[in-house]
């Protein structure tokens, strides 16, 4: 969800911080003065007392960036993962349907054989969740089909 204005900038922060610890006035007067949410006042402050040591009931900033930084590589790794377990899987098809059965006298014989494999049979017949779990040629005859209207 987009925010409805830009994140106050980190000095502003602070200083309200400060406004909030040495006016003696309420976080909700202070807030008010300032032309910012209580509740935006209250969560600075917060974070401003687990960054100094003063509480521990929460993530210090370079915590939640480590946590944030650690999130995005871990999702790195999961999406590589799986495309290794893919490749791992059109490779042990590759291996049982086409190598173990033909033997090469050259490389390129072997080369060609493999290209022929992949685009007109791996490519064309394997199915794609992204296809609804069809093969290409059985997605584009399905889409090529005229839809028929109950009359």
């Amino acid at each position: 969800m987009p925010r409805s204005r830009p994140a106050y900038p980190e000095e502003f922060r602070a200083r309200a911080v400060g406004l909030l610890r040495s006016s003696g006035k309420s976080q909700k007067d202070v807030a008010h003065e300032l032309g910012i949410s209580s509740n935006a006042l209250r969560e600075w402050a917060k974070r401003s007392d687990l960054d100094a040591g003063r509480r521990s009931d929460g993530l210090t900033t370079s915590e939640r960036e480590e946590l944030r930084r650690l999130r995005r590589e871990n999702e790195m790794l999961v999406e590589e993962r799986d495309i290794l377990i893919e490749a791992e899987a059109f490779f042990a098809t590759l291996e049982c349907e086409l190598l173990d059965r033909t033997t090469f006298r050259t490389r390129d014989q072997a080369r060609n054989a493999i290209f022929d494999f992949i685009e007109t049979w791996y490519n064309p017949r394997r199915r794609h969740s992204a296809l609804e779990y069809a093969s290409p040629m059985e997605y584009e005859r399905r889409w090529r089909e005229p839809v028929s209207t109950s009359a």
